[in-house]
């Protein structure tokens, strides 16, 4: 017979809830708040961590990183295999914010509205059908610059904690306007016309990204070393005489570029002196060897008769020299000038002048590029012109490296000197992750392919190059004493006798500029 059922709760209980769930039940599985990862991945795109693995081992003991990110001192950090399971959660959250309007979207991720326009890089820079892979992938290398240009802004907002904890604070903590977003960090003015030129191609930039945080990180060793100012000496005995180091410098710059073949990519040497030269040191010595055989290659009257069938046999070394028909035209067209105004002399055109690079038109940067048409070194960029004045810039450096110490070559706003965009400092600024390329034109690149002048990808190599060196400037000078300041192309030196013969591939154009 069965018994009653009497039913009757206990006033007290001595068994948890927690033994009454079974041990692989699925809502025992840990969950993390979805902000979180957000807020770790904004964390990786301001501080450039490389991958997300190394991005918990910070989070695991940056306390910055931590409070940020809403862990509190004892709580672990998650897998890194959480970010690749969630990746398409992680995109429509990315869209939905953006969607609502950045910074004032989601309250439980205050913070990544403000980059989800710029940082969607690798998430939300989806393709179109029909769209060309060199179409896509410059896409997703624009996605990757805007949140470039947005990190520093939004960096600078995080420590000035004007982004608050969601614990501490409301969404709307963040503010940023559409100009502040839109602004990206331009180097200092230093009143150099080539730096204050630049600014159309850095904003504008398709194919080419300068990583101030790079920039950043590099500065803190390079500022700890001597970085001297060069003492350069001229070769093979030159420069016994002001008047003849200032002749054979600038005739030399009148033809210092492409020393590749832009087939074989071998560069120009030659054998002189029982040594071996390569690359512009290398025409450095053919000119020398031909003064000792008689050439008169100082003389305006010679410059001005110049054949590319002489300068063959002058410039003759293990290949032949690149564009030897616009060397010699080069040169007929400056011995023209010299002949007709400065007595057939370079160092006549110096005589009495302004010791200034620019002074109102008549400082010496600005009456070489008005008076020798080949120092010109200018690009069209959107309609704006770009300054780059490689050449004249150079000319004038080495000289005044060369005789400052016997008062020869004085230049009193040095400090205005922008770096020399070339080969060689893009491929340093390259190695070093400061310059990003997208994948098409770093394929180009790498494969030998000819970048034509004035493009658009080889106008943002060089305008990068002088942005960035001004930029690396600025950071080595905080880090050092203010009697040890640096100036542009000290930075410039430091990059190019590192790397001038590094076996790494750097772009080719078929140019007289550099």
């Amino acid at each position: 017979m069965r018994g009653p059922d009497e039913q009757q709760d206990s006033m007290y209980t001595y068994i948890s809830q927690e033994k009454r769930i079974p041990a692989d039940h699925p809502l025992r599985r840990l969950s993390i708040a979805p902000e979180r990862p957000l807020r770790a991945l904004l964390l990786q795109v301001l501080y450039s961590v490389r991958s997300e693995r190394l991005l918990m081992e910070q989070l695991d003991h940056n306390l910055l990183f931590r409070w940020f990110v809403g862990l509190s001192m004892e709580d672990a950090v998650w897998d890194v295999t959480v970010f690749t399971k969630n990746r398409e959660v992680v995109r429509r959250v990315v869209r939905e914010t953006t969607a609502l309007g950045g910074p004032t979207g989601y309250a439980g991720i205050p913070v990544v509205g403000a980059l989800a326009g710029g940082c969607c890089g690798f998430w939300a820079c989806e393709g179109v059908t029909g769209d060309s892979q060199e179409e896509v992938q410059a896409r997703e290398f624009s996605c990757n610059t805007n949140a470039s240009r947005q990190e520093e802004k939004t960096r600078t907002l995080l420590e000035a904690k004007k982004v608050r904890h969601p614990r501490l604070g409301k969404a709307r903590g963040l503010r940023m306007s559409e100009k502040s977003v839109a602004r990206m960090r331009m180097a200092k003015d230093i009143g150099s016309p080539v730096l204050e030129s630049l600014g159309p191609v850095i904003r504008g930039s398709r194919f080419v990204r300068t990583d101030v945080g790079k920039i950043v990180e590099h500065a803190g060793w390079m500022a700890y070393e001597e970085l001297p100012f060069p003492d350069f000496v001229l070769p093979f005995g030159v420069g016994a005489k002001r008047e003849e180091a200032i002749d054979f410098v600038m005739v030399a710059g009148l033809i210092n570029f492409a020393f590749t073949d832009f087939r074989s990519r071998k560069k120009f040497e030659v054998e002189y002196g029982g040594k071996r030269w390569s690359d512009s040191e290398a025409m450095f010595a053919c000119l020398k060897r031909a003064a000792d055989e008689g050439v008169a290659v100082l003389d305006g009257e010679w410059l001005a008769r110049a054949t590319a069938g002489e300068l063959a046999r002058i410039f003759r070394g293990n290949i032949e020299m690149p564009m030897l028909a616009e060397r010699a035209e080069i040169f007929r067209a400056a011995g023209t000038v010299l002949n007709g105004r400065y007595g057939g002399r370079f160092h006549n055109f110096f005589r009495g002048g302004s010791q200034r690079l620019y002074d109102n038109g008549q400082g010496m940067v600005e009456r070489l590029v008005e008076e020798f048409p080949r120092f010109n070194d200018v690009s069209t960029f959107n309609g704006q012109e770009i300054k780059f004045y490689k050449l004249a810039q150079l000319a004038i450096w080495v000289l005044h490296a060369s005789l400052r110490f016997s008062g020869g070559f004085a230049v009193e706003d040095l400090s205005k000197m922008a770096a020399f965009a070339d080969y060689i400092v893009p491929v340093a600024l390259r190695v070093m992750g400061i310059l990003r390329y997208a994948p098409g034109l770093e394929k180009a690149i790498q494969s030998g392919k000819l970048l034509a002048r004035d493009s658009r990808e080889e106008i943002e190599i060089r305008a990068h190059t002088l942005h960035a060196t001004a930029l690396l400037r600025e950071e080595v000078n905080k880090l050092r004493p203010r009697d040890r300041q640096v100036i542009i192309p000290q930075i410039d030196a430091r990059l190019w006798t590192h790397y001038h013969a590094t076996h790494w591939p750097h772009h080719l154009t078929r140019t007289i500029m550099y």
